[in-house]
C-alpha cells in the first residue's frame, strides 16, 4: 500500500501591478488570494498514518518545504521558497500555516508562463542545487539523516495564472524515500533474567554482512508521472568520515534507546516483557537497500547484561511464503522486526510491505 501526503497549493493572482513578467492583471480579473490546504491520501485498501518530523507515532506538527521555479526541473534559482506547517490528527493533516521567503504574496507571471513546484520533508537541511549547477546537477536534491526523519519528496507539478484563475490546483504527492524499521521485543523467563533491560539498538550493517549503512539519500527531481508509478529511486551515499551507525529511537519520541537522560534516571531503557507490545518499542528510518534475503540488515543489541552488545542478522522473507527470500528494493517499505530474547540468544522475525506491515523473515542467533 502506498501512502501519500498531498499538499494542494493554489497561488492565485491579486489585482496588483508589477513590471516585466508580472504584468498588469486585467481589471476584469477578480482578486483571488493565496489559498492552501492539505489532506492525506492512500492508494489501496489500507491506510497508515505516516511518521512525522521528529516525533513518529504521535500527533505532531509536520513542516514541509515547497519551492517553485520558472524553469522545469531546475531549482538553482527559486521563484519562491515556502514553508508549510500542518497538524496531524489521527493521520489526517490539517494546514495551519504557510509562509514564503520573503513573506510577501507570490504572483504567477502575468505572461501566463508556467511555474513549477516541488516539495521536500523535513523542511530543514535539504541540499538543493547550487546556483552554478548545470546538466543533471540542477535536478538533484539530497538529505543527510540520523534515523528519526521521514525523508519524503513530492513529484514536480506545475500551474499557470490562467489555470489558477480557472480553479486548477496543483497537488504535491509526498513519497517516502527511506526504509522504516520497527522493532518489538519480548523475552521468555530465562531470557529476561539473562539479558536484563535493553539499553540500545543500532543498525550497524545494511545490504550485506560487511556493508556499512549509509546516511544520505539523493533524489533526481522529476515531473509527476501517471498514477501508480513507483516512487522515485534514490541514490544512498555516506556523509562524513566516521563509521555510520544508525540508532533506533523509542516509538513516539525522538529519543534514542541508548540516550542518557539529562538529570533523569539514566538510560531510557526498554523493559523486556513476556509478550510483544501493542505497538513497536523502537524505530529507525534508514537508507534503502537491494535485499537478497541474506543478512539484509544487522542490528547490534545492548542490554544491562550484554554491555558490549550482540549482533543479530535479519534475513528478509515474504510474508505469505516465509521460506521464500524477499528480494529487491526496500525503498518506501516498512519492516516489522520482532526480537525474542532467550538465555542462549535471540530469535528475530520481520515483516515487510510499503510502509505497512506485511511479509516475513526469521533467524536464530546463538
Amino acid at each position: 500500500m502506498k501512502k501519500y501526503l498531498v499538499f494542494a497549493l493554489s497561488i492565485c493572482l491579486l489585482s496588483a501591478c508589477n513590471s516585466g513578467d508580472n504584468e498588469l492583471i486585467p481589471e476584469e480579473t477578480d482578486p483571488v488570494a493565496i489559498t492552501l490546504s492539505a489532506k492525506s491520501l492512500a492508494i489501496g485498501v489500507e491506510t497508515k498514518a505516516p511518521y512525522m518530523d521528529t516525533t513518529p507515532g504521535t500527533t505532531a506538527n509536520l513542516t514541509a518545504r515547497v519551492v517553485s521555479s520558472a524553469t522545469s526541473l531546475e531549482y538553482k534559482s527559486l521563484y519562491s521558497n515556502g514553508k508549510m506547517i500542518f497538524i496531524s490528527s489521527e493521520g489526517t493533516p490539517t494546514a495551519v500555516g504557510y509562509e514564503t521567503t520573503p513573506s510577501t504574496t507570490t504572483y504567477y507571471p502575468g505572461s501566463n508562463s508556467a511555474i513549477y513546484f516541488s516539495g521536500f520533508h523535513p523542511y530543514d537541511t535539504w541540499t538543493l542545487p547550487a546556483s552554478d549547477a548545470s546538466g543533471d546537477a540542477v535536478k538533484k536534491a539530497s538529505f543527510t539523516f540520523t534515523g528519526k526523519e521521514d525523508v519524503m519528496y513530492a513529484w514536480q507539478v506545475s500551474n499557470t495564472k490562467d489555470a489558477a484563475l480557472g480553479g486548477t490546483v496543483p497537488n504535491l504527492e509526498f513519497n517516502h524515500l527511506l526504509t522504516l524499521l520497527n522493532v518489538s521485543v519480548k523475552a521468555d523467563t530465562d531470557g529476561k533474567a539473562a539479558w536484563g533491560n535493553i539499553t540500545g539498538i543500532d543498525l550497524i550493517k545494511a545490504g550485506g554482512a560487511a556493508v556499512e549503512p549509509l546516511n544520505t539519500v539523493t533524489v533526481t527531481m522529476a515531473t509527476k508521472p501517471a498514477e501508480g508509478t513507483p516512487i522515485p529511486a534514490v541514490v544512498p551515499s555516506k556523509s562524513g568520515s566516521t563509521t555510520v551507525v544508525i540508532p533506533f529511537y523509542h516509538t513516539g519520541t525522538d529519543v534514542a534507546v541508548s540516550e542518557v537522560e539529562t538529570g533523569g534516571d539514566g538510560d531510557k531503557v526498554i523493559t523486556l516483557g513476556t509478550n510483544f507490545p501493542d505497538s513497536p518499542n523502537a524505530y529507525a528510518m534508514v537508507a534503502p537497500i537491494t535485499a537478497t534475503g541474506t543478512a539484509d540488515f544487522t542490528l547490534k543489541i545492548y542490554s544491562s547484561t550484554y554491555t558490549g552488545g550482540r549482533e543479530v542478522k535479519i534475513n528478509l522473507r515474504q510474508k505469505d511464503a516465509p521460506s521464500t527470500e524477499f528480494t529487491g528494493s526496500t525503498q518506501g517499505k516498512s519492516f516489522e522486526i520482532a526480537l525474542t530474547f532467550q538465555a542462549t540468544g535471540i530469535t528475530a522475525t520481520a515483516t515487510v510491505a510499503e510502509w505497512v506491515a506485511s511479509g516475513g523473515a526469521a533467524v536464530d542467533v546463538e
